[in-house]
């Protein structure tokens, strides 16, 4: 007797249909079928007699010469994934529908897949399936999954991700979803050292900042928390910390929160170091105005440099005010200490006078010259530090010989000055002579007067 598939013109290939037991109570059902007429069954007129619409259930009736299931013989939910026609390999022209368990309600699809973060937290990767037009629930970053299975310790996860994938052409009428589980933790902490705010970015997954807190031993009780968001780690989706060091110990001269200080080493000098500091402020809109008045005074000073590698005080030497972004602006301000002097060597050429001797002079020690030369030598370079005005600090004279009417000479006698008795003094004594004196601005209201010297040949 002929067994038919939901219409009187389509008979089942080879009476029965193919079941597939699928994980979580699903099935799969292919039923293969010959057309009644199998010379016009593939015929564009024709082709709602042999295909169905996809998402139908299996107890449907095809719209021409419809029949109902036999008793007892459709399974619930069954629906219509896949329809074709084609020949099989004996040559039978063959209509195939392929149906699948779909409900409204997404449901597992196969076995979890478990491994772990580089943290060492639980991933779980779980794929689920249902309906077209289901409703997914699920809301990443809080509904959580309490999950045993494969050998694990029971935890609570959290929903990290999940990613529908793309229908292929053969598959409508159903939604399939990738859902990645984590185990709630810290994924990834970074530390900004360089940053004057000291700054630890913290990714992870379900946790609060106040739980961030006491597991992320980078964070101290002295960061704040700057910011909050959602952020993308490998495809998942976590939450991201900033925190910051935004206030000390130390009264600041403005008033405004003090928002991070960065200490760098200065000048090297004679085996010790003067200090610089940057220190950044947090200014509120209505106190913008009022701070920056308050910068003019290049006298201020900054108590934090008692004590810390020497006795001075530190001055501003510089200072500026950019928006923050919001509502407010970010004041930096850059202290230094006056350095001590420092001296070091360098090599220049350097004119020499010319020496001539006068009628009661005589000294074998000294080769006197009619004429001027040039040598390279080494030169030694003096740096002083004044907090000053250039125009009060003392350059002294620079070697520069005149005549007894006072017009530069290159060539001494007893006559000029220096006379030539005095400079084969200078010779004699290893006299540092002066070539040139200037003074430079090192910093701020901080003036460098640089001297470079040569031994007297």
């Amino acid at each position: 007797m002929a067994t038919f598939h939901r219409t009187q013109r389509l008979e089942i290939y080879g009476k029965k249909p193919e079941v597939t037991q699928l994980f979580g109570s699903r099935y799969r059902m292919v039923v293969r079928c010959q057309a009644k007429n199998e010379s016009e069954a593939w015929y564009q007129t024709n082709k709602s007699q042999i295909f169905a619409d996809f998402g139908t259930l299996y107890s449907a009736q095809m719209s021409v010469d419809g029949i109902d299931p036999r008793a007892g013989e459709a399974y619930s939910d069954m629906v219509l994934v896949q329809n074709e026609a084609g020949y099989t390999q004996t040559g039978e022209y063959v209509i195939t529908f392929v149906y699948e368990t779909l409900t409204s309600s997404f449901v597992q699809e196969a076995e979890d897949k478990v491994d772990q973060e580089s943290s060492g937290l639980r991933r779980v990767t779980r794929s689920v399936i249902a309906k077209d037009g289901a409703t997914y629930g699920k809301t990443v970053g809080t509904t959580t999954l309490t999950h045993s299975e494969h050998g694990y310790g029971s935890t609570t996860l959290v929903l990290a991700s999940a990613q529908e994938d793309a229908k292929r052409p053969n598959e409508n009428k159903f939604i399939r979803i990738q859902e990645t589980w984590v185990e709630p933790g810290v994924l990834n902490v970074s530390v900004n050292k360089d940053s004057p705010t000291f700054e630890v970015s913290v990714q992870a997954v379900k946790f609060t900042a106040a739980e961030v807190r006491a597991a992320v031993p980078e964070v101290t009780t002295n960061h704040n928390l700057k910011s909050e968001s959602k952020s993308d780690f490998n495809g998942l989706t976590t939450f991201r910390y900033d925190f910051e060091i935004r206030s000390t110990s130390i009264a600041t001269e403005l008033g405004d929160p003090q928002i991070g200080v960065r200490f760098d080493t200065g000048l090297q000098t004679d085996g010790s170091s003067d200090f610089v500091i940057t220190r950044q402020y947090a200014i509120s809109s209505v106190n913008v105005a009022g701070s920056i008045k308050q910068l003019i005074p290049p006298e201020i000073t900054d108590p934090v440099f008692d004590g810390t590698g020497g006795t001075g005080t530190a001055h501003l030497v510089d200072q500026e005010v950019a928006p923050n972004g919001q509502d407010g602006a970010v004041l930096t301000r850059t202290f230094a200490m006056v350095p001590t002097q420092s001296q070091d060597w360098d090599e220049l050429v350097v004119r020499f006078p010319g020496v001539s001797t006068g009628p009661f002079q005589l000294d074998e020690n000294f080769a006197f010259r009619s004429q001027p030369f040039s040598e390279a030598v080494p030169v030694r370079i003096v740096r002083d530090f004044y907090l000053s005005n250039p125009q009060r600090i003392h350059a002294p004279a620079e070697f520069r010989p005149v005549d007894e009417s006072g017009n530069r000479t290159d060539v001494l006698s007893p006559t000029t000055v220096p006379t030539s008795d005095e400079y084969i003094g200078f010779v004699n004594s290893g006299k540092f002579l002066n070539d040139r004196v200037s003074i430079h601005r090192w910093q701020g209201d901080i003036w460098e007067r640089r001297i470079v010297q040569f031994v007297a040949k």
